[in-house]
């Protein structure tokens, strides 16, 4: 009988198996001939001698099912156990049948069997039902086209659940949390999806592990399931396009990216695939599939709990998702739903320090196949795209100032009797003294830790020029080749979060946080250089063969075109409304003081390392460009980038002059940037051109999560011990 977990319990029955020792002639002849059997091509792993003929249509599911068990009694009995007597109803025995001979069952006393109830785990699908066990649908009629996906069966295995549900459904639900890279696979009982669909039940034969092991074999299963068609794939009678194609970006090149990377993630013999995502802050979230699951993935997505983007730097939900209006201003929001998230193939990298990871680069969808706008890459694509329209492109070169410290101790981070939210940073100790700027000797100190950012970022492709060792202890810095902007952006998100993870494994501890929690230490800045460029020639718009007439150097145009001259009024007309997202902590707002390298003042000078902006070349020099110096190493590099991009068009849109260049940085007789991260959210909501160029939804989005930093701030009693837990272990 059922019991109230829906499972079966067998009973002994006599009469079935004293009639398993009698020989049935007819029936075993009437079995051998499968032409005499309409479906006896659906019970397929069982001998012609051993199909009961009596055993009808809605009786062939346990056949169907039975691939590689020996125990064909059982078998048969489960059919018999399986006759519904109608919707809603239990299972219960069925009359006794003749059983084939041959079969010698062993008597045991009841057992429970792994058997679920077809009761759907969820509302949302209605295939399973919704009151109690269902008819055991017929299985084996589904024709699969010569692509039948990611889950592939081989000849002869078919899968209860796959038939009578709606597409959705069968392809692994795409409106829930379900439905992503099999999330449920290998879960069974009350509460969660039928175990069948996900290959993990219990009642499963363990067939398919079977062929992986003595068959094809794992590599060749892995590439199987890595490889998928184009626009979509056949499902029983229909044609169910992939999630990719329903947001309008899979095409035939993407697919062919997702073949290269099927070979690559073969030919390197890749067990693990991370799908990665870039938070509001900078920092990459996302999941680790196994690496049979990265094609589906990347035509299907991955499931990412939308809250992640409502995240302030302490990982707290600034929005209050589970109340009435919590989400008001973020349509698409609520509840803590879910997010798509699809990777790009072209992204795919092999990780050097880790064994056989693969890592793509990922961005968030609605499941209804529209993009999250709110996703902090697709604001500097927006930005780049306005760009475009204007006739130009963006170059951008990279220096990078962080901390690198040797770990001396993780017990506080590790204890769990300490942990905390955030929680306690680790015990260092230097890695060079430091106040040496550029000595060879301190280098060498350094150069363990300097060679492992190294071979991790030329092994990631990264575009690395030069290490040096900075002015404070253990400061060191990283310099970029210029890039088009997009790819600039990539690459600071790829190379902060990879030096970080590569140095811990060795033993080091890598922060991005502007100053670390320590006495004399020396702020950290990212200085981005950047210009123009003629986006159909790629020349130069910001260089000028010569000074223009009646000019001196401190005149913008001694150097720049008049173009290179709106953009750098544009620039400064915009400097405090945009510090908030060249410098988004709160910690980074320390930096801007004095005499240290770092600005203080809304002005630009001529190779003037104290200036916020630094004009860089002569006239005829193909490489002249504009430093920003504004900016924080621990900034999300699409909205610094995409902060530029928005007030420069500005000042080329109003042809906007720039004064005189500064000759005197720390004079004070300009006007001050923010000296704390409040003042720059004010700041930016005061600069009506710079929030409707980013939009009032990102404005409201964005200042909300920092509003949420900055508030915890200002009520923590111990300053230092905020910044050390928030930003040192974290960023």
């Amino acid at each position: 009988m059922a019991d109230d977990a829906h499972h079966a319990r067998v009973p002994p029955a006599g009469h079935l198996l004293r009639a398993a020792t009698l020989g049935h002639a007819a029936h075993r002849a009437a079995a051998d001939d499968r032409r005499t059997h309409a479906r006896a091509h659906h019970q397929r792993d069982l001998p012609g001698h051993l199909r009961d003929p009596l055993v009808g249509d809605a009786h062939d599911h346990a056949d169907a099912r039975a691939g590689g068990r020996r125990a064909h009694l059982l078998v048969l009995l489960l059919h018999q156990l399986r006759r519904p007597r109608g919707q809603g109803s239990h299972a219960q025995p069925a009359a006794a049948v003749h059983l084939p001979a041959r079969l010698r069952p062993e008597v045991r006393p009841p057992q429970q069997l792994g058997l679920q109830s077809r009761r759907a785990a969820r509302a949302d699908l209605p295939g399973h039902g919704r009151r109690g066990h269902q008819r055991a649908r017929p299985v084996g009629r589904g024709k699969h086209g010569p692509h039948p996906g990611p889950h592939a069966r081989t000849p002869g295995h078919q899968r209860q659940g796959d038939h009578g549900q709606p597409p959705h459904a069968a392809e692994g639900d795409r409106d829930g949390a379900g439905r992503r890279h099999g999330a449920w696979r290998g879960r069974s009982g009350p509460g969660r999806p039928d175990a069948r669909a996900g290959h993990g039940g219990r009642h499963r034969a363990g067939r398919h592990l079977g062929q992986l092991v003595a068959g094809e074999g794992a590599r060749q299963a892995r590439r199987r399931a890595l490889a998928a068609p184009a626009g979509g794939r056949t499902r029983g009678a229909g044609l169910v396009t992939v999630f990719a194609a329903r947001c309008g970006i899979h095409d035939a090149a993407r697919e062919e990216g997702i073949a290269r990377v099927t070979r690559l993630a073969e030919a390197q013999g890749l067990e693990l695939v991370r799908f990665s995502w870039c938070d509001p802050h900078g920092v990459l979230r996302g999941k680790t599939l196994v690496a049979s699951a990265a094609g589906r993935a990347l035509r299907e997505g991955v499931g990412m709990v939308s809250t992640l983007m409502l995240k302030d730097t302490s990982d707290r939900t600034a929005f209050k998702v589970f109340e009435p209006g919590g989400t008001a201003t973020l349509p698409g929001f609520g509840f803590a739903n879910n997010l798509l998230l699809l990777a790009d193939p072209d992204s795919f990298v092999q990780l050097p320090w880790t064994q056989g990871t693969g890592w793509m680069r990922a961005q968030p969808w609605f499941q209804d196949g529209t993009p999250v706008e709110l996703d902090t890459r697709r604001v500097l694509q927006r930005a780049l795209e306005k760009l475009a329209a204007s006739g130009f492109a963006m170059r951008c070169g990279l220096e990078v100032e962080f901390h690198i410290y040797k770990l001396r101790d993780t017990q506080p981070q590790l204890d769990p009797m300490q942990a905390d939210w955030p929680g306690p940073p680790p015990a260092v100790d230097l890695v060079h003294p430091g106040y040496n700027l550029l000595a060879e000797s301190w280098y060498d100190l350094a150069e363990e830790p300097l060679r492992i950012v190294q071979h991790t970022a030329q092994a990631l492709g990264l575009p690395l020029l030069s290490l040096e060792v900075e002015l404070g202890p253990s400061q060191v810095e990283a310099v970029f080749d210029a890039t088009d902007a997009l790819a600039a952006a990539d690459n600071m998100v790829l190379f902060r979060n990879a030096v970080k993870m590569a140095l811990r494994r060795a033993g080091y501890h890598a922060t991005f946080m502007c100053r670390p929690p320590f006495p004399h230490i020396m702020s950290s800045g990212w200085h981005l250089h950047q210009s123009l460029v003629d986006a159909r020639t790629g020349r130069n718009v910001f260089r000028r063969e010569q000074p223009a007439a009646g000019t001196t150097p401190a005149d913008a145009t001694h150097t720049l075109t008049e173009l290179g001259e709106h953009y750098l009024a544009g620039l400064l007309q915009h400097a405090r409304g945009m510090s908030v997202f060249c410098t988004p902590t709160a910690n980074g707002y320390g930096r801007f003081r004095p005499n240290a390298l770092a600005p203080q003042s809304v002005l630009w000078g001529r190779d003037n390392r104290g200036a916020m902006l630094r004009v860089v070349g002569e006239c005829g020099d193909e490489a002249t460009r504009i430093e920003n110096r504004i900016g924080e190493p621990a900034a999300n590099p699409y909205l610094y980038l995409a902060s530029q991009v928005h007030a420069g068009l500005d000042g080329i849109g109003r042809r906007l002059k720039a004064p005189p260049a500064t000759d005197a940085p720390y004079a004070g007789k300009e006007e001050s940037l923010p000296t704390s991260l409040g003042e720059a959210l004010q700041a930016l909501r005061a600069d009506a051109s710079l929030c409707e160029a980013f939009g009032s939804a990102f404005i409201d989005y964005y200042t909300r999560i920092k509003q949420s930093e900055q508030q915890r701030f200002d009520a923590a009693e111990d300053k230092d011990a905020f910044q050390q837990r928030e930003y040192f272990g974290r960023f």
